[in-house]
Formats: C-alpha cells, structure tokens, sequence
C-alpha cells in the first residue's frame, strides 16, 4: 500500500501550487509560488510523478 500527504509550502501554507520541481538525481528541490524554494518536503526521486499536459 502506497500512501501520500499532501504538503504545504512552509512559507505560506499553499498546497495547490503550481509547483517548479527542480532535480539534480540526489534532491528534489519544490518552488511555490509565493517563492519560496525548500528540499524539507521528504521526498525522493523515486517517489515524484509529475503529470505533464498533452500536447
């Protein structure tokens, strides 16, 4: 069983984003809007999906 939380921007609280996911293969890096920037989301590479829009 796989299980996720929802996380909040420790800056302003904001869980709908639209994120900027930035990965250098060791950290995910999570950009929110108000622009703040943080890798405390624990997170692993193994564990992003991102969803990208058809073109």
């Amino acid at each position: 069983m796989w299980t996720a939380d929802t996380f909040r921007c420790p800056g302003c609280s904001n869980a709908d984003g639209p994120w900027t996911v930035v990965c250098d293969w060791r950290r995910v890096t999570l950009g929110c809007p108000c622009g703040l920037t943080t890798d405390r989301h624990g997170l692993t590479f193994s564990e992003v999906f991102l969803v990208l829009p058809d073109t």
